[in-house]
């Protein structure tokens, strides 16, 4: 189920780059960069490794090669979804007076995706979306990807 999961999300990608692409390219490049990208995302979603990536099964990908011996088991591609939020952030989780967590608020982005969603670390470690870093992509990277430990 869940490799179905990311076969229609990668369908999706793709209607939306060709039904609204007033507002999603900038270029030409970047119109082109966008479709290769989706797919490539999408055949990989039809071959199942999606649900395999950085996971012990996952026997495909460059990180593979080199993480093999650390990486988890993983989910069960069938039927294994979890509750997922795509708003989850440090603004969004509320703390009672001994720094213990007491709510979580916002929730309106809230689904059932699959489990692997769950597994991901958070573009949050760094506390600003990779779109809003000032120095780009490349620079929020340096600092996201040391900070992958704690996740």
């Amino acid at each position: 189920m869940a490799d179905e999961y990311y076969t229609e999300l990668a369908d999706l990608h793709l209607a939306q780059l060709v039904f609204q692409q007033n507002d999603l390219v900038t270029s030409a490049d970047d119109c082109r960069n966008k479709y290769v990208a989706r797919q490539i995302f999408r055949r990989l979603a039809r071959e199942g490794k999606i649900t395999t990536f950085e996971f012990k099964e996952d026997n495909w990908s460059a990180q593979s090669k080199t993480m093999s011996t650390i990486l988890s088991p993983a989910p069960v591609a069938t039927g294994s979804f979890r509750l997922y939020c795509d708003d989850l952030r440090a603004g969004n989780i509320l703390l009672d007076d001994s720094d213990n967590i007491a709510a979580i608020i916002d929730w309106e982005f809230t689904y059932a995706a699959p489990s692997q969603f769950s597994l991901d670390p958070p573009w949050w470690l760094v506390l600003d979306a990779p779109d809003m870093w000032d120095d780009g992509i490349e620079d929020w990277i340096k600092f996201y990807e040391p900070r992958m430990k704690i996740w």
